[in-house]
């Protein structure tokens, strides 16, 4: 088995990991992210590592063929825009829509909603989506960081696996992009290693 398909099994053991807490505690805190709300997908700071992508680009890769993979990542390479190529608006403004890559997204897009932030000093604060604050101000009031999850300690624990892919962060489809192309290399290898 190809050692970078290993660690994108590893990876997806995390990411369901990270799934299981991040939702378990805003379902118990009364702080669902809002139906059918994407407008966090629209921020152009998110950003993600080669590594957190390489189960999406392996998804690419296996589930659509080599020749659809080489066209996605010339469409990635033309690309200007900042939003993540997975997501679907369903309105003008772009605040509906819905992720079509959610199995494989990254550590930073399973966070969104209601977390914790950790200083430099490891002090806890919150960090709540504005939509949740709005729709939930009484819930808002009374949450304290200390039972919180914490924003970008399942991504630390994905850095472990490979801190050569894992410590940079790149705009999210630039992160796919770089994914991809290491994706298709390892395929090519290994294509040309079984002639």
């Amino acid at each position: 088995m190809n050692w970078h398909r290993e660690i994108a099994g590893h990876i997806e053991s995390i990411y369901r990991e990270s799934n299981e807490t991040f939702s378990n505690y805003q379902q118990q805190m009364g702080l669902p992210c809002l139906s059918g709300c994407g407008a966090c997908c629209l921020s152009p700071e998110i950003s993600a590592s080669i590594l957190e992508m390489l189960p999406t680009a392996f998804s690419v890769v296996d589930k659509n063929g080599v020749e659809f993979a080489e066209q996605f990542l010339q469409q990635l390479e033309n690309s200007q825009d900042f939003v993540c190529v997975f997501y679907k608006r369903l309105s003008l403004d772009g605040k509906k829509g819905h992720c079509t890559n959610y199995e494989f997204r990254p550590s930073v897009c399973r966070s969104f909603g209601a977390a914790a932030l950790r200083d430099k000093n490891g002090n806890k604060s919150m960090s709540i989506c504005k939509y949740i604050k709005e729709a939930f101000p009484e819930t808002i009031k009374n949450l304290d960081p200390i039972d919180a999850p914490v924003i970008g300690d399942f991504a630390k624990k994905i850095t472990l696996l490979d801190p050569y892919l894992g410590n940079k962060l790149y705009p999210i489809n630039e992160a796919l992009k770089l994914a991809l192309i290491k994706v298709l290399s390892i395929t090519y290898f290994e294509g040309n290693r079984s002639a």
